[in-house]
């Protein structure tokens, strides 16, 4: 997991090759790339049901456009012996949880392949607007 602000987001382009696409999307130059999976939208926040997320090859950036937005990451192993759906997602019930971060406007999270998380917990700002991007 690198924790970091939008403005750092150029340090990362070495891990992959989407992340100066990204940065375009993130700007508003570019409203979609074929290998970028996106999903945006206003935050509901909930508690926290046991339930991670993870994807079996693909980082996801997920950064607060506005709001505050508390987010849990568990442990890879966790998603090692787990199989991922057709779309490489990997659904764990009851996981543990490593550490919980709260992300403000600006701000983003990117997470590993194999690195489970939850998104908009409770704790989350009312008028909280998010983004996920999915890539390689």
């Amino acid at each position: 997991m690198i924790y970091d602000s939008l403005e750092a987001l150029p340090l990362y382009r070495s891990l992959s090759d989407s992340i100066l696409c990204i940065e375009r999307m993130v700007d508003g130059g570019l409203q979609w790339h074929p290998a970028i999976d996106r999903q945006s939208g206003v935050v509901v926040p909930r508690s926290y049901d046991g339930q991670l997320v993870a994807h079996h090859e693909q980082l996801c950036l997920h950064w607060v456009k506005r709001g505050r937005e508390v987010i849990a990451v568990g442990f890879s192993e966790q998603a090692k012996a787990a199989l991922p759906a057709a779309d490489g997602t990997i659904v764990l019930e009851g996981a543990q949880v490593a550490t919980v971060v709260t992300l403000e406007a600006g701000e983003f999270v990117l997470l590993m392949p194999g690195e489970p998380y939850a998104l908009g917990l409770s704790g989350s700002s009312e008028d909280t607007e998010s983004e996920s991007l999915r890539f390689v």
